[in-house]
């Protein structure tokens, strides 16, 4: 005679949420062999934990549900499965590698952060910096909302999580709209970017003497930072040689510009 379980006994029995069954139904994956119309019991039979047994096996392997649904409505035989775990192992060592990489970008990360604590914080100071490349696209924005959002955008053609981790954007302001105190960046940048988009296009930042303003506060005060730094520039009367450069990181943000480091006084 047929035994017969209910959900709550097949939950605890393979310790499994309790919606986690009900989803399992839902999805056909799982279902039981009857639902009690008054009271909405779920009943399940002793000839079905196989199947829930195969599934979650299935499940801790990693397999997608809809893998999953297709090999627990087939009969199971030693060739079949020896596919099935060739496939997988392939798909974790693929993963692995995939998870290394992000391992590495993650220290390279943390090391920029630290180095970045290290440094003087909401002050000018000159730093040199050997050549550089980004790569760049013009942008047209008015507004620091406008500004907000195209950072933003930039984000969205890198879906891989390596390219996203990887992404560190930027905006480059001309001279002529720094002196007239308009902050609204003609150019937005990548750096180092995992993949360059169409419409970008290489920048070299030339080694030299930089005017750096390493920030440690919210992006919305940029003007009051960006007038310090032109208010420094005129006061110390330093010859600029390039545009501004607006480097946005996780939790600070700098401005650099290029100087002659024959007109600059002592900071």
């Amino acid at each position: 005679m047929e035994a017969y379980f209910r959900i709550g006994e097949i939950s605890t029995m393979f310790n499994i949420p309790l919606q986690t069954l009900r989803y399992y139904d839902k999805i056909g994956l799982f279902s039981p062999v009857h639902i009690n119309r008054d009271t909405g019991y779920r009943t399940y039979s002793l000839s079905q934990l196989p199947l829930l047994h195969r599934i979650k096996k299935f499940k801790s392997m990693e397999l997608p549900f809809s893998e999953i649904k297709e090999l627990a409505a087939t009969q199971w035989d030693a060739e079949r499965m020896d596919q099935v775990y060739a496939v997988q192992l392939e798909r974790l060592e693929q993963k692995m590698r995939e998870l290394e990489a992000v391992k590495i970008e993650l220290e390279a990360k943390r090391h920029r952060l630290l180095t970045l604590q290290s440094q003087p914080k909401n002050q000018i100071f000159v730093r040199e910096y050997e050549a550089r490349q980004v790569f760049c696209k013009s942008i047209d924005v008015s507004t620091y909302k406008e500004q907000e959002a195209e950072y933003y955008r930039t984000f969205l053609p890198f879906s891989n999580q390596l390219d996203y981790i990887n992404l560190e954007p930027g905006f480059i302001v001309t001279q002529s709209a720094f002196f007239q105190e308009r902050m609204n960046p003609s150019y937005l940048f990548l750096v180092n970017p995992t993949v360059v988009p169409e419409e970008f296009q290489s920048h070299r930042l030339a080694g030299g003497a930089y005017l750096t303003f390493l920030i440690e506060d919210s992006h919305a005060n940029s003007p009051i930072y960006y007038s310090l730094l032109r208010k420094h520039i005129l006061e110390q009367e330093i010859e600029i040689v390039s545009p501004v450069y607006e480097f946005c990181y996780t939790s600070m943000w700098e401005l650099q510009v290029q100087i002659n480091p024959l007109t600059l006084q002592s900071l």
